[in-house]
């Protein structure tokens, strides 16, 4: 058996990844926005609270585009999900 085709190798998944992509940009969002949060309160202005934003606003556009992508990749399915 070739171990290319075992492994599940051959072809790239686009619905897995922009799956991950989304869940791990969550993440980060979620995680970023609560670390802005604790550190507006201790250090405001500080360099920690503008890297935190910045990570904050690039991933939240990095997010928007790959979620705007999936939902035109997935269009023909979400529809007929709707219709049921």
């Amino acid at each position: 058996m070739d171990n290319k085709k075992f492994l599940g190798l051959n072809k790239f998944n686009k619905r897995a990844f922009v799956s991950i992509a989304l869940l791990i940009l969550f993440a980060l969002l979620f995680f970023s926005a609560v670390a802005i949060q604790i550190i507006e309160i201790n250090h405001r202005g500080s360099f920690a609270e503008h890297a935190c934003t910045f990570i904050h606003v690039i991933c939240g556009i990095i997010f928007t585009a790959i979620a705007i992508f999936h939902i035109v990749y997935n269009w023909k399915t979400l529809i007929r999900y709707i219709k049921g």
